[in-house]
């Protein structure tokens, strides 16, 4: 099945309203790096978001379909994702500095 317009629709959704968490994440940022061990706040948090919006596609996926993605569309969706890796960047980076006004 190839993914139709509604679930491209919540990817962008879902980068617009994903991204905001960057405030969140940032609080918690020395709790998170004492469990996670990371050195690079931003890749982390990135991931984070990337991983949150490909979870939250592939349930939207089960609500509407009533399945689990197959491999083929964890694939689309991680692609779909994927391109749009420096708008999601972009978001994060204008989020990081709300934080530091």
């Amino acid at each position: 099945m190839t993914l139709d317009l509604s679930i491209k629709q919540n990817v962008e959704s879902a980068i617009k309203n994903w991204c905001p968490n960057v405030t969140i994440l940032k609080k918690g940022e020395a709790r998170l790096k004492k469990v996670w061990k990371f050195e690079n706040s931003s890749d982390f948090i990135y991931g984070y978001l990337v991983g949150q919006m490909e979870g939250y596609i592939a349930g939207f996926i089960v609500g509407k379909y009533g399945k689990v993605p197959t491999a083929e569309e964890n694939r689309e969706i991680r692609k779909m994702v994927e391109i749009r890796a420096i708008e999601i960047r972009n978001v994060m980076l204008g989020q990081e500095k709300n934080i530091l006004k």
